[in-house]
């Protein structure tokens, strides 16, 4: 295809009610949280937009996306967005506007504190998607990383690609 297909909001784990679906985690500053998403049409994505948890407006976030080998594609502003909305979705928008090939792919999100809260993949939504999370200084985004090859609670965000 040379034009884009399906939705122009694509989440990586299915959407219920916002404020219980998974866990509501703080962060350790500085590590980035990932998680796995399949995308299955031929689209360009403008941004990330992330499932805050109970706790915002104290702390920023910034996003990453990086491929199936865990090499970076784009990334949003490294001074990040203050979050915003409780248990709600912040579109954060990336430096450019990549265009994705059906495939597999990982977004990423990073806060400069420990107060603000994000909402993660917990066990009881079944574990389907490859999870990690890496150490790292607020604003620094790594070019690469290993991708995960296992699921752990409470680590991956719930994040959707948007258009």
């Amino acid at each position: 295809p040379t034009t884009p297909q399906g939705p122009r909001i694509l989440p990586n784990v299915p959407i219920g009610a916002f404020a219980s679906l998974g866990t509501s985690a703080v962060h350790v500053a500085g590590t980035w949280y990932r998680a796995e998403i399949y995308v299955p049409h031929f689209a360009q994505w403008t941004g990330i937009g992330v499932l805050n948890g109970a706790t915002v407006g104290t702390d920023n976030i910034m996003v990453g996306l990086w491929d199936s080998n865990g090499i970076l594609i784009s990334n949003s502003a490294v001074a990040g967005a203050l979050s915003a909305g409780a248990n709600a979705f912040q579109n954060i928008a990336l430096l450019n506007a990549p265009v994705l090939v059906p495939g597999r792919y990982f977004i990423g999100v990073q806060c400069n504190g420990t107060t603000a809260t994000t909402r993660r993949q917990a066990a009881v939504m079944g574990g389907n998607t490859m999870t990690s999370s890496t150490a790292g200084t607020f604003g620094v985004v790594p070019s690469s990383f290993t991708p995960p090859t296992t699921f752990t609670a409470d680590v991956g965000p719930i994040a959707w690609l948007y258009q």
